[in-house]
């Protein structure tokens, strides 16, 4: 039996503006910017590691509403905070990715099952737990 795939895919290509690139997927255009270390300009726009962390969390805040919605617990708000650090003569791999959730109106149990829910679920997670230590902290408010 052979399982479903999914595929999705996306495109960049460069601006001819230093540290500058455009990038689309689903038809929607974004531009990137690269990070100090790799460009004279300071970045206006958000870096590649800024969409990274920020993927990484957005799918957790996606996955968690999902799920409360799923198993009817009513949760008011759910924020991610994320930091990262890498080495600076080595911006090719994070050394740690720390991860704080506050979920309001639930109780602590209910938050930690929400949160099992994001790091089973989410691709982006599981890349990142993969080659980084990934630190959690779940608060029930």
């Amino acid at each position: 039996m052979s399982r479903e795939t999914k595929t999705a895919s996306a495109r960049t290509e460069t601006t001819g503006i230093e540290g500058r690139v455009m990038a689309s997927a689903r038809g929607r255009v974004m531009l990137i910017d690269s990070s100090p270390a790799r460009s004279a300009k300071e970045p206006e726009a958000m870096t590649s590691g800024d969409l990274f962390i920020s993927s990484l969390i957005g799918c957790g805040a996606v996955i968690v509403d999902a799920t409360a919605r799923k198993l009817d617990i009513p949760i008011k708000k759910a924020a991610f905070q994320a930091e990262t650090v890498r080495y600076a003569d080595d911006l090719s791999r994070y050394i740690n990715i720390n991860i704080e959730v506050e979920i309001e109106g639930v109780s602590q149990a209910d938050a930690e099952t929400l949160v099992q829910a994001y790091q089973d679920d989410c691709p982006i997670y599981r890349l990142a737990s993969e080659g980084s230590e990934v630190s959690m902290k779940v608060t029930a408010k």
